[in-house]
C-alpha cells in the first residue's frame, strides 16, 4: 500500500532547523507550530561544526520555548531520533550540508525508517484471522520539493520572512508506506472480498486501525482503515454502551437480514447498511 500526505506530517513539521553561519536572537514568544498548547513542538538543530554564537542562541531559543525543547549537534553522516514535546522527531543529516535553497533529500538521500524513529515506524506484526502473522515494515520518503529556503508568504505568520521549509502546496511532501515481507494471503469470496483481512487491527505509524474493508480487485488491493473503531456482536433489538474517546454511544440493532442491518445510536436511525458501509 502506498499513501500520498499532501500535507506535512507532524514528523517534518516539527523539526526547525538552524544552519552554522545563521546568527540567531533569541525572542520573547514563538508563534503556532512552533509552540502547541503551551509547550514547545519543534527541534533546534545546530550543527557540529557551527559557531559559538550559534549554540548560545540555540539555547536561548530552547530557553524561551521550554525545557521540553531538544537541542541537537547534527555530525556528518549520523542520524539519530530524538523527542520534543512528547512527539518523536528525526533529526535529518547526512554527507552533504543543507544549505539555503537545497532540497532535504539531499541531505537525506534515504528513506526515513525505523532506525530514526523507533516509534512512529516501528515494526510491527499482524495476524489475519486465519491466524498467519506477518511482518509490517514502515518508510518515510521525503518529497524532492521540501527546499530550505528564505520566503515570505501572505498567508503565513503575518507575512514575516521566514527561514525553513515552505509547504511545496500541490507537491507531494512525503510518501508513507507499509511493506508486507511475505506477501498477505487471504480467501477471496464471490463478491472479491478478502474474508481473513475484513475486521482485523492493524498498528500504522503508532496507532491501531481496523481494516473495515479489505477488495482484491484484478488489478490492485484496495483496504479501506478506519481508526478508534469498536468491533462487537449484536442480536436484533439489543441493546449496548460504547465509549470512543470521551464520547458514549448507546447502540441498538432495529433490523437485520441477510444482506442489510439498521441501527439506532443515541436516538437517531441509520440508514439501511450493507456489509462494510459506513455512516
Amino acid at each position: 500500500m502506498r499513501f500520498n500526505f499532501k500535507q506535512i506530517a507532524s514528523v517534518l513539521a516539527s523539526i526547525a532547523m538552524v544552519g552554522s553561519t545563521i546568527g540567531i536572537a533569541a525572542a520573547a514568544n514563538y508563534p503556532a507550530p512552533f509552540v502547541q498548547n503551551g509547550a514547545a513542538d519543534v527541534a533546534v538543530i545546530v550543527g557540529a561544526s557551527s559557531l559559538g554564537s550559534d549554540s548560545v542562541g540555540a539555547a536561548n531559543i530552547a530557553g524561551d520555548l521550554s525545557t521540553k525543547l531538544a537541542i541537537q549537534t547534527a555530525s556528518s553522516g549520523t542520524t539519530s531520533s530524538v523527542t520534543t514535546g512528547g512527539a518523536e522527531s528525526v533529526l535529518i543529516t547526512g554527507p552533504t550540508k543543507l544549505n539555503i535553497g537545497k532540497n532535504l533529500t539531499q541531505s537525506k538521500t534515504v528513506a526515513i525508517t525505523s532506525s530514526d524513529l523507533p516509534t512512529l515506524l516501528k515494526t510491527e506484526s499482524y495476524q489475519s484471522k486465519d491466524g498467519v502473522s506477518y511482518t509490517v515494515e514502515q518508510k518515510i520518503n521525503l518529497g524532492d520539493e521540501l527546499k530550505y529556503t528564505l520566503f515570505a508568504d501572505t498567508d503565513y505568520m503575518n507575512r514575516y520572512p521566514t527561514l525553513g521549509i515552505k509547504d511545496p502546496r500541490s507537491k507531494t511532501v512525503l510518501n508513507y508506506t507499509i511493506t508486507f515481507t511475505k506477501a498477505l494471503e487471504s480467501d477471496v469470496s464471490a463478491a472479491g472480498r478478502m474474508e481473513d483481512i475484513e475486521n482485523t487491527d492493524i498498528t500504522l505509524l503508532g496507532k491501531t486501525y481496523k481494516l473495515l474493508n479489505a477488495y482484491n480487485y484484478t488489478s490492485n488491493l484496495k483496504l479501506e482503515l478506519m481508526g478508534g473503531a469498536v468491533s462487537d456482536t449484536l442480536s436484533l433489538n439489543e441493546e449496548k454502551e460504547y465509549k470512543i474517546g470521551d464520547k458514549t454511544y448507546k447502540v441498538i440493532l432495529s433490523y437485520v437480514d441477510s444482506t442489510y442491518a439498521k441501527f439506532n445510536i443515541n436516538g437517531e436511525d441509520t440508514v439501511k447498511m450493507a456489509i462494510g458501509a459506513t455512516q
